[in-house]
């Protein structure tokens, strides 16, 4: 992979945001709940042929399955109202990634930059529009780094420096945790930006899990993860329940088994994006797809493994949202 010299990677220093500090939230504050009335939707956008032959990703068909689904997901007919009802110029917003993957199992870098594209069009500028995760090797590993990342917006790490996780932890039901500095301190709204992909503890890796970026210590809850309230206690912390408003889970490229890292061998181009403001409904319907995959490819479906994400029944019982498919509704966009 091509090297670049650490300047022209991270749009970052200390003082890039110092202007635009993060909204202050109680320590001892956990939310009730995060679900909403009735139903929850969760938009499954495709289209075959979004890479090219040279493996590049058409920008603009991209974005009008972006633009169609996050206005299903809300309920607007038109993207920029829909777009507008989340977002502001006044918010600094951060694109939480899953870049364990590396290259070939991560968000794409032309889906960020359309995410971009649609939050500048909200007023949001670019310099408070950050794409990050916890570690600069994996984000260039991943190639969400300049010049892969075109759109003029801020890439930092939790390990950047001048960033860091917060000193004293914070208790939100079974977790107590330093939180990323970048999502407490900096950003006042968050969208998830995971990857539709299989685990080979908690059974999948959508949205939920890759919350478990955002802690300092996400090795100390990863025993039982598939069944305990870990995620589900993360997704309840105010700096989540507060901020996210948004979950989008890059399924361009998937991968059913062998997960988290990529495994060629389980590896498809789902050729789609799914989008929901309800990260639970979202990592339901994501599983289901994963599993008919399973199915497909002559490979035991997760509960047999016993790998299967329990959690996302626990998370609904703490009205995070809703795991029972009869409140969920799918819309298909192809």
């Amino acid at each position: 992979m091509k090297r670049f010299k650490r300047r022209t990677v991270f749009r970052w220093s200390a003082g890039v945001l110092a202007g635009f500090p993060g909204l202050w939230l109680s320590r001892k504050a956990v939310a009730d709940g995060m679900r909403g009335p009735g139903k929850s939707t969760v938009a499954v956008a495709r289209r075959d042929g979004l890479f090219s032959t040279d493996g590049v990703v058409d920008r603009k068909t991209l974005a009008g399955l972006l633009d169609q689904s996050v206005a299903s997901a809300t309920g607007q007919k038109d993207a920029d109202v829909a777009w507008q009802k989340l977002f502001s110029s006044k918010d600094t917003v951060g694109l939480k990634v899953n870049t364990l993957g590396g290259a070939h199992l991560s968000p794409h870098p032309e889906l960020m930059d359309c995410i971009a594209e649609r939050l500048k069009g909200c007023g949001v500028p670019p310099q408070r529009i950050i794409v990050w995760d916890r570690f600069e090797r994996e984000l260039r590993r991943a190639r969400l780094v300049a010049p892969d990342i075109q759109s003029g917006i801020t890439v930092a790490a939790t390990d950047s420096q001048g960033i860091g996780y917060e000193r004293d932890p914070e208790i939100s039901g079974s977790i107590g945790s330093c939180f990323s500095r970048l999502l407490s301190h900096y950003c006042t709204a968050m969208i998830n930006v995971g990857v539709l992909k299989d685990h080979d503890l908690s059974g999948t890796s959508i949205g939920m899990k890759n919350l478990f970026g955002v802690i300092h210590n996400p090795n100390k809850y990863h025993f039982h993860v598939n069944k305990d309230p870990y995620l589900a206690d993360v997704c309840l912390h105010p700096h989540i329940a507060h901020k996210q408003r948004l979950i989008i889970c890059d399924g361009l490229r998937a991968q059913c088994d062998g997960g988290p890292a990529y495994h060629e061998a389980a590896a498809w181009d789902y050729n789609g994006i799914l989008v929901s403001t309800d990260i639970v409904a979202l990592d339901r319907i994501g599983t289901d797809i994963l599993d008919k995959r399973r199915q497909e490819t002559g490979l035991p479906p997760l509960k047999e493994t016993n790998r299967e994400p329990l959690y996302l029944a626990v998370a609904e019982e703490k009205n995070v949202g809703w795991s029972d498919r009869t409140k969920i509704n799918v819309i298909e966009i192809e």
